[in-house]
């Protein structure tokens, strides 16, 4: 059992002890209701694999429209363009790996199937003429059920070919990797604690100036699909494409190179790239009004908790089903840790949380009513101190509603979904560092001995309060 689930179970007990509560059955779905919640955004999709579908080659366009598996035979579609070329086409040619039988027909005739001279490649090449301003369409057929996959093709001018990678019959290795919140900046990526970057754009490029690029998807993932050879793998600053290279360029750090080299044959997984959050200058732009926050204080969210839990009374902002969802979606958000509720106690433990401040006057208070010696009154009496893990603890809490409920950065929604994923990590780090510890102590105490994990916690919690409005502002709420 996680240290949090005891800490929170042993709040819960207290308060039914010392003040007396009722709770009501609350409906947790897991799915959204069709009302009052808004529309989450994120940074990506699918994961994507990138395959190269055109190539621009001696001013003809290679184009690779489709492929067509009928249930006996496979078929891939090329349409061939001239599109400022300077010289008729002398022939259209296409690889065919060591995965790939023997071509069952093609398209149009007049075809020659070996090894290509010019490029010592072997392939499918058509000999037809084709004029620098006109088109043709081209298709390969085999037996059986042929993957899509990488090859290469060869547009063939007089005495000159040129080549570019495309999609076509299945062969290739893969390249994959990660972009990742290193949340200690050790350039090693803890998968436990450590939550993928959605968005992020990464570029292949071989040593014939092709490139293809990648979107890392929803949990950080990027991978494509290559011929055996030498690639490079970069992260760049600044793309074409909507993506969050260029906030992480602006308001991240590279924890190891942005820029490696690779060999494929046999495929190459693992190429991940970890960045630090610069935390220091993104809580400045907050407090600066620089970046511009929507969020409401810890006292906003427990009061619209505290309303939940009693069914609704007390003119909430939120309904009862809305929160109720809300706590879903937070339970959803990037890791298992920190925020996993116990079914039908949801609301009382979340409120534990958010009223820290009074959680801890709780539990001194509670030392006069147990008059037993042992380990409860003493964490009961450590947990009366100042706990930098339930501060942390309860303004992710807080901000984790807002982001929910459409509030916080609002003009800068990507931005906040790394952060809260990188406080995240922090916490997911402070409770494995105390779980194993003595229940006695505080993480207080517990913390001491890990300065870099201390400062972390700092920094989490300075962003979290200003990302929250909360600066100045206290915990939230009275009993």
């Amino acid at each position: 059992m996680k240290r949090i689930y005891f800490i929170l179970t042993l709040l819960s007990f207290l308060t039914l002890v010392l003040a007396g509560c009722s709770t009501e059955e609350q409906i947790f779905r897991t799915e959204a209701p069709e009302e009052n919640l808004p529309t989450l955004t994120s940074t990506a999709g699918t994961s994507q694999s990138s395959i190269p579908t055109t190539a621009m080659l001696h001013g003809y366009l290679v184009e690779f429209t489709g492929r067509d598996y009928n249930g006996e035979a496979t078929t891939f579609y090329y349409t061939v363009t001239g599109a400022g070329a300077e010289h008729d086409l002398l022939s259209f040619f296409i690889e065919l790996g060591d995965c790939v039988p023997y071509p069952a027909d093609w398209e149009p005739s007049g075809v020659y199937v070996n090894i290509h001279s010019a490029i010592d490649l072997y392939g499918i090449k058509w000999y037809n003429d084709l004029g620098m301003d006109e088109s043709r369409d081209y298709s390969v057929t085999f037996s059986g059920d042929i993957p899509l996959g990488i090859t290469r093709t060869c547009i063939m001018l007089p005495y000159d070919p040129a080549v570019a990678q495309i999609a076509g019959p299945g062969c290739g290795y893969e390249i994959s990797g990660n972009v990742y919140i290193d949340a200690d900046g050790d350039g090693v990526r803890d998968i436990a604690e450590e939550s993928g970057i959605a968005g992020v754009t990464v570029t292949l490029s071989d040593g014939d100036g092709h490139s293809q690029t990648a979107l890392t998807d929803l949990g950080g993932d990027y991978e494509f699909l290559a011929n055996a050879g030498t690639y490079t793998l970069l992260i760049e600053a600044a793309t074409p494409a909507e993506d969050f290279n260029e906030s992480l360029a602006e308001s991240f750090d590279p924890s190891g190179p942005t820029s490696v080299t690779v060999s494929i044959g046999p495929d190459s997984p693992g190429n991940d790239f970890g960045f630090s959050p610069q935390v220091e200058e993104i809580t400045a732009d907050l407090e600066e009004g620089i970046i511009l926050t929507t969020g409401e204080p810890a006292k906003f969210w427990t009061k619209e908790v505290r309303s939940a839990l009693h069914g609704g009374n007390g003119n909430p902002t939120y309904d009862v089903e809305t929160m109720a969802q809300f706590l879903v979606q937070i339970q959803a958000l990037f890791l298992p840790e920190p925020f996993q509720f116990t079914p039908g106690n949801e609301f009382q433990e979340a409120l534990n949380i958010l009223k820290e401040k009074a959680a801890r006057d709780q539990g001194h208070n509670a030392l006069n009513a147990i008059s037993k010696k042992g380990a409860l009154p003493d964490l009961l009496k450590s947990m009366s101190k100042k706990d930098p893990l339930l501060i942390l603890l309860k303004e992710l809490l807080t901000a984790e509603f807002n982001h929910v409920s459409g509030r916080g950065m609002v003009e800068d929604p990507e931005l906040q979904n790394v952060m809260l994923a990188w406080a995240e990590a922090i916490a997911a780090e402070a409770l494995a560092s105390t779980e194993n510890s003595e229940m006695i102590q505080s993480s207080r105490d517990i913390l001491k001995s890990n300065g870099p994990l201390n400062t972390r916690i700092d920094k989490a919690i300075e962003f979290l309060e200003e990302l929250n409005g909360a600066i100045g502002g206290g915990s939230g709420g009275g009993g």
